[in-house]
């Protein structure tokens, strides 16, 4: 499965062009839920401001996009924000944008010129992680094949996490979701006795090691 881009760590731009400020944040949310509480503290901090536009995009297997002008003229503030977004391609990612008007109008050209560079400049600050579908399971093995096993979970691209040491270790696997012939391995591993338990939970979009 192809990697994701997400948004792993929050990036800010302040701009300035002929007197206006643009105040630009982008970061990573779940749903429409927090895109909207999001918006609504912005709108509240800023509550003087001329205009608080955004965009998102929501979703790592499918996407669903959104931008909004916030009043100003149709095209010039939310498409160039979601066009930021987009050519990154980062996913479960908002760009917000606070404008406040400097007291000369920059003509259609000039904000979407503005919208876009305060946008993209917050997604260069932004730290940016790459993340594949993972399956997961939950494993407990017996001490003599633990250093044995990690070994060979890490050969696979996969990864271990230790959880409980007591009579047998506890651990957590997590294997890209593309990975072949990787129940057969298990189950291999299982009827060897070396694993005495092998629970598989809920799969995770994990970044790259």
């Amino acid at each position: 499965m192809s990697a994701v881009p997400v948004i792993a760590g929050a990036g800010e731009c302040l701009l300035t062009v002929r007197g206006s400020r643009f105040i630009a944040r982008a970061a990573a949310v779940a749903n429409r839920e927090e895109v909207d509480a999001v918006v609504a503290a912005l709108r509240a901090e800023h509550h003087r401001a001329s205009h608080v536009c955004f965009a998102y995009r929501l979703g790592r297997q499918s996407v669903e996009e959104f931008s909004s002008d916030a009043g100003e003229p149709s095209g010039t503030a939310g498409k160039p924000i979601l066009d930021a977004l987009r050519s990154v391609e980062v996913r479960d990612a908002l760009a917000t944008v606070v404008r406040y008007f400097g007291g000369t109008k920059l003509g259609v050209r000039g904000l979407i010129d503005a919208y876009d560079a305060a946008a993209r400049g917050a997604l260069a600050e932004a730290r940016i992680a790459r993340t594949v579908l993972h399956r997961r399971w939950r494993a407990v093995v017996d001490y003599a094949a633990a250093a044995v096993l990690e070994s060979r979970v890490g050969e696979r691209g996969g990864r271990w996490q230790p959880l409980d040491y007591g009579v047998a270790v506890t651990v957590e696997l997590a294997f890209p979701a593309g990975e072949t012939a990787l129940d057969e391995w298990l189950a291999g591993l299982r009827g060897s006795g070396a694993l005495s338990s092998l629970e598989e939970l809920q799969p995770a979009w994990l970044s790259l090691q």
